[in-house]
């Protein structure tokens, strides 16, 4: 079986033999991805980081608690915006919440050596991930170039929410900055 990093990084191997400049943008869990692809290819011109995870506080409990249960129900999305439906599962197996605490506490290990540019935006109210995930990410990444957006009107999944519009928007505009100050480089 190959890791969610493993396939992150065949996917951006690929995307390097047809791109000069590759940005990576990443929810959740993709944000950690994001983080740990960024620390280990330095050529990736910046990263885009939305309500990134280095902790889900209510998966914590099951680090110590020992069970013979393979799977955990999952609650619903976390979305502010009415009648916006997002695919999800009932259940999460364990393997992967594990899987997962491995991979958010070894990206907090990574962030003093990630250096690309980064936008990241953090919902000022997340049920899933504390908005001090982004803080702490912010604070430590050596990043020069580094900004935050705060999003009023959504939750977790920002990307179907209420503040969608504002992310593709500074997105957007993040990556011509970044491009054109590499254009202006080269």
């Amino acid at each position: 079986m190959l890791s969610w990093f493993t396939t992150v990084e065949k996917a951006y191997i690929a995307l390097k033999q047809q791109c000069t400049y590759i940005f990576i943008v990443g929810q959740s869990m993709g944000g950690t991805l994001a983080l740990m692809l960024a620390n280990k290819y330095k050529d990736i011109a910046g990263i885009i980081l939305i309500n990134p995870a280095l902790s889900i506080p209510k998966y914590e409990h099951l680090i110590e608690e020992k069970t013979n249960k393979p799977y955990i129900n999952e609650s619903k999305p976390d979305i502010n915006k009415k009648g916006v439906y997002e695919i999800t599962y009932d259940k999460v197996p364990l393997s992967a919440i594990y899987e997962l605490q491995k991979l958010m506490k070894q990206t907090r290990t990574l962030l003093p050596s990630i250096t690309c540019p980064v936008l990241c935006f953090k919902s000022k109210e997340d049920h899933v991930v504390p908005p001090e995930n982004s803080d702490a990410i912010i604070e430590q990444i050596a990043s020069i170039e580094k900004k935050v957006v705060v999003l009023h009107h959504s939750f977790h999944v920002a990307s179907m929410d209420n503040d969608k519009q504002q992310i593709v928007k500074d997105s957007h505009q993040f990556i011509c900055q970044q491009t054109l100050s590499l254009n202006t480089i080269v």
